[in-house]
Formats: structure tokens, sequence, C-alpha cells
């Protein structure tokens, strides 16, 4: 995967820990390795300068869609996927990887 990864773990009381990875076929000797489970994502994109896109996507996600919808969040982190580029560019793509059932 290109670029880094901003990883959202649950904790309790609705606190998250946040987390930046990166893919890497390396053996990490120097950092904090973590599993994720598997299961089902769905991915949106948000288009355009971050932080503000991405937030805007987010809040979206939570107070529309996800009430409107049959998904049910998944105790898993939420995933955000900033590829490499200009991350202040009208046209910078980002992901948001939200767990499912």
């Amino acid at each position: 995967m290109d670029g880094f990864v901003g990883v959202l773990i649950p904790k309790p009381n609705d606190r998250l820990d946040y987390m930046i990875a990166v893919s890497s076929d390396q053996d990490p000797v120097e950092f904090e390795t973590r599993k994720l489970p598997a299961g089902r994502y769905l991915i949106f994109e948000a288009e355009g300068p971050l932080p503000y896109k991405l937030r805007e996507v987010m809040d979206a996600i939570h107070h529309d869609f996800l009430p409107k919808s049959s998904y049910k969040l998944r105790k898993a982190p939420i995933l955000e996927h900033y590829p490499s580029g200009d991350t202040q560019a009208s046209d910078y793509i980002s992901e948001i990887w939200i767990p499912v059932e």
C-alpha cells in the first residue's frame, strides 16, 4: 500500500488511540507491530485538502450514512489511507475504511 495509514483503535468510554502505520516486507525490529482482525470494511473517498475533507466525510459517514444504512460498526480499527501526493491539493484523494458487520 502506497503512503501512510492512520489507525484509529477503539477504547472504552468512546475513546480512541491513534497510530500511524506503513506497510513493509521487512522485519520491523524497532517498531511495534499489530495484526488487524479480518472482516468487512466499507471504503469512502475524501477528495480535497486534509484534514478538512477527511473530517467532512467522517462526519457524513457517522451522522448520515450509518444511521440510515443496515450496517453496524464492528469493534475494529478505523483506517485512514493517505497516499503519496500533495495533501493540500483540491484533487487529493484519501480514504476512510470503516469496519462493519
